[in-house]
């Protein structure tokens, strides 16, 4: 499969949008985690119809093979470094109960339970969401094929907004906190699934290569989510709830105007119309192809792994808000320090098993 250099430039966006979100800096910039699961779902689903001729056995094992050596070393590495640090100092307190979650992939399903949590391991739910996607989807793209793929994806992508609406419902009753309802949507894998199959759609109607005019398409979906935003700014002054002009209208687990249901589809909306475009122009893609652009795309999952840890450690160290001066001036050297990190992971420590991924097993 051929590499498509400017998708590491878009990772490059989505890491960065996520980093300055919890950094304090980009109210509207959680929907950086649409943008992850959407690029998941095209490039899995690349890859998938790609091995599909093979049997079943191998097409399966070399999948999960390959999956597993890129994603869980880094992931249980960083798990077993934290299951050592909570033995010798009892922190984070909240390890505790959220572990057997952690190391079984489960951890987002957890979110109902109304568990303490840590910067320390809380952004995590992303990546089970997407290794529960990688455990089913090889299944649907074999047996389904590119003929009938289509299908599920647009019925999953018309049923998560159901989906949404009605476990809303059913939360709201159980749980007191409006913003932990809207997490427990946010990390629910059938809420979640739209963006994924958003993404595999993509891939399977290999719409780069057949859209006219995606420039338009991708400037058209872009307006309409912002547009949308603004009513949604709108209507929530117009009944009396303070609502931040940053946040562009998109307040994180927001569920006033029904925003848990719609919201997610715009955005999912938009960054598959983004994805079309970029794949299209690939090494015309200006900015997104800039070697350092590119760089930091490359080590993007160690970025996301050690962001909120080094934050916390940081701001343990020196407690500041964000928008304070102190804020400002360490942002820098935080990121610095967090890409040098992520850079040293790839380099001496995945590397090793990434370079083990085409060999036999």
């Amino acid at each position: 499969m051929s590499h498509i250099r400017a998708l590491d430039g878009l990772r490059a966006v989505a890491i960065a949008m996520m980093v300055a979100f919890h950094y304090g800096y980009l109210d509207f910039a959680w929907v950086s985690v649409q943008l992850f699961f959407v690029l998941s779902g095209f490039l899995i689903t690349r890859i998938l119809l790609e091995a599909r001729e093979q049997p079943l056995a191998s097409y399966l094992g070399r999948f999960w093979r390959r999956r597993a050596l890129r994603i869980l070393p880094l992931y249980f590495g960083y798990l077993l470094l934290l299951s050592a640090v909570f033995v010798a100092t009892g922190a984070p307190a909240a390890y505790r109960e959220n572990a057997v979650y952690l190391f079984t992939y489960t951890y987002n399903l957890s979110r109902p339970l109304l568990l303490a949590g840590s910067p320390a391991f809380t952004h995590f739910w992303t990546l089970c969401v997407e290794e529960q996607f990688y455990l089913l989807w090889p299944l649907a793209v074999f047996f389904l094929g590119p003929r009938r793929l289509p299908q599920l994806a647009i019925a999953m992508i018309a049923v998560a907004p159901v989906a949404r609406l009605l476990l809303g419902d059913h939360w709201m009753r159980t749980i007191q906190s409006p913003f932990d309802v809207g997490d427990s949507i946010y990390w629910s894998p059938i809420c979640q699934m739209d963006s994924l199959a958003t993404g595999a759609l993509v891939a399977v109607l290999r719409l780069p290569e057949r859209a006219a005019h995606p420039r338009w398409i991708f400037a058209a979906t872009l307006a309409l989510a912002l547009g949308l935003g603004f009513a949604n700014l709108l209507l929530h002054r117009a009944a009396g709830i303070a609502l931040p002009i940053e946040t562009l209208g998109y307040p994180l687990n927001g569920l006033n105007m029904m925003q848990h249901v719609w919201s997610y589809s715009v955005w999912n909306l938009f960054f598959g119309a983004t994805l079309v475009w970029v794949v299209q122009r690939n090494a015309r893609a200006g900015l997104l192809c800039n070697p350092a652009v590119v760089a930091t795309g490359r080590v993007s999952y160690g970025l996301y792994v050690f962001h909120n840890p080094l934050l916390l450690l940081l701001r343990t160290a020196i407690p500041f808000s964000a928008t304070t001066a102190t804020g400002a001036a360490l942002f820098g050297p935080y990121c610095a320090v967090l890409f040098l990190l992520a850079y040293a992971s790839y380099r001496w420590y995945e590397s090793w098993f990434l370079r083990r991924k085409d060999l036999r097993a």
